[in-house]
């Protein structure tokens, strides 16, 4: 990392230089954003004081969208950009996300090899994110790949991406693991749709339906660019200029159709699995990543044939900690006695010297995984997605360094007042 000026706290929505916006290098077309807009410089500018970690060196809100966050990244040969939208599904329009995202990659692929460029797409509960890392040198190509990921879906790629997704999910859906899954999730957030699509929705998607999903969520006003690039956020800014649609361009919503009552997929069942869902009410919590840490430590102990394990789920403004286990029948009720006093385990007999190492651990891994220029945008990417705050990914870790064995065991009793929700898969 390298040392930048202090910007203010409060990051988001609010154009934030560390230095003045050189507008004489802008295209005379994008001067009519740029000088209207002006820059503050933050306070502490030029002081040659260090930013924290992930503090990025620029946030831009364009009129019309979208909002660019710029580390500067001086020095490096190679640029990282992370173009991401959400994008809420009406239950008829479960999966088609998916489709979109293997759509785009199976799209581009091929004109990123033409300068060795790595793209990857995500489909979350958060929505959509595409990231393209590649030398700095070929900037202008880099950028004109992340246009290409987000433009109108084409015909023939959305019928093979589809064809994709329903061999692939038939058999996901079947597995006692899937059927778990489904079960926990439906129960912990039942308006949600899940991401890989039901039976139903994916037998009546169509091109049509999924080429109007597109249309009314890739509006540019929705979409946010972390970068990490060795160039001028002008040069930055002509680059995603023009990614997606223009606000207003888009019809309104699919209206959603009854949920109707949820499928129940067949699985052949060897094993028990068992799990329960704990909702989180605040997404992005590291008081819930401290204890899901601590579960999976005191899982990793369990005797027999007994395969278990600890999930954070993200559900886009909300969040689930999740434990899962699965065992013969002789160790299976064991196994279930195991997950249901987990909490009270954790709660009650946590060492305060275990609860330190693990938010050290947390934290070293986070910073870790931002060390390059394409984990640094992934990291930053990831907390503003959940938190809609450009400042998320730096606020996560300070919350964490403040974090001591009392608030994690309030949290941890929180977790001990609620009522789980509870799936069961038998033989």
């Amino acid at each position: 990392m390298h040392d930048r000026s202090p910007l203010p706290a409060v990051l988001n929505r609010r154009i934030l230089l560390n230095r003045p916006l050189r507008a004489q290098v802008v295209a005379p077309a994008l001067l009519w954003l740029a000088l209207p807009l002006g820059a503050q410089t933050p306070e502490g500018a030029g002081s040659g004081g260090a930013l924290p970690p992930l503090t990025p060196d620029v946030v831009l809100e364009v009129p019309g969208g979208p909002l660019l966050v710029h580390f500067e990244a001086p020095g490096t040969s190679v640029a990282a950009l992370r173009l991401s939208l959400p994008l809420p599904e009406a239950p008829q329009e479960a999966g088609a996300g998916r489709v979109l995202v293997r759509a785009a990659l199976d799209r581009v692929e091929p004109l990123a090899h033409r300068v060795g460029a790595r793209i990857e797409g995500v489909r979350s509960f958060h929505g959509i994110s595409y990231t393209v890392t590649g030398p700095s040198a070929a900037f202008a190509h880099l950028a004109w790949l992340l246009r290409e990921l987000v433009r109108e879906p084409e015909q023939a790629g959305v019928a093979r991406a589809l064809e994709q997704l329903q061999d692939t999910e038939e058999g996901g859906r079947e597995t006692p693991s899937g059927v778990l899954d489904t079960r926990l999730r439906e129960g912990v957030a039942p308006g949600v749709p899940p991401l890989s699509g039901t039976a139903a929705s994916l037998a009546g998607m169509s091109f049509p339906l999924v080429r109007d999903l597109w249309s009314r969520t890739h509006v540019r006003g929705a979409m946010t660019v972390v970068a990490a690039a060795p160039v001028p956020v002008e040069v930055l800014l002509a680059g995603i200029l023009d990614a997606g649609m223009p606000d207003g361009g888009a019809g309104p919503p699919v209206p959603a159709s009854p949920a109707g009552t949820p499928s129940r997929a067949r699985s052949q069942v060897l094993r028990s699995w068992y799990g329960e869902a704990y909702p989180i009410p605040t997404p992005d919590d590291p008081r819930s990543a401290v204890a899901a840490r601590l579960m999976a430590h005191r899982l990793q102990s369990l005797p027999g044939r007994v395969e278990a394990g600890v999930q954070l789920w993200e559900l886009g403004g909300s969040a689930a900690l999740v434990v899962t286990g699965a065992a013969y029948p002789g160790d299976a009720n064991a196994m279930r006695r195991t997950i249901q006093g987990i909490r009270e385990e954790v709660a009650n007999g946590s060492d305060p010297l275990d609860i330190r190492r693990i938010i050290q651990e947390i934290r070293g891994e986070t910073l870790l995984g931002a060390r390059s220029n394409r984990g640094l945008v992934s990291v930053v990417g990831y907390h503003l997605d959940a938190t809609g705050d450009p400042a998320g990914g730096q606020i996560f870790l300070d919350q964490l360094a403040a974090l001591d064995e009392s608030s994690v065991s309030a949290f941890l009793r929180e977790l001990l007042s609620r009522t789980p929700v509870v799936a069961d898969v038998r033989p």
